[in-house]
């Protein structure tokens, strides 16, 4: 499952520098909805759970770099303002 959220997070941080942060994080949060409706939906055996698990684990953090992409480029640009110190 690690391997899973390392590789997830590495993917997610490539594709976000180069593809639309929006639509990475779109697609990157519905995949892992898919894949456990799938793992849900089934009683697969121990293998399989194994992999698939990885699987949902890799879709589910891919979404992180480009979120926390998104959300530095809706910050405002002077946050001194907003903390009280002023350079």
């Amino acid at each position: 499952m690690a391997r899973g959220t390392i590789s997830g997070t590495e993917v997610g941080g490539w594709l976000s520098d180069r593809l639309p942060r929006t639509a990475i994080f779109v697609v990157a949060r519905s995949c892992p909805g898919l894949i456990a409706m799938a793992l849900f939906g089934i009683a697969p055996g121990l293998a399989l759970s194994v992999l698939v698990g990885g699987l949902f684990t890799l879709t589910n953090s891919a979404s992180r770099p480009a979120f926390l992409a998104s959300g530095s480029e809706l910050s405002p640009v002077r946050v001194e303002h907003y903390s009280g110190c002023c350079a």
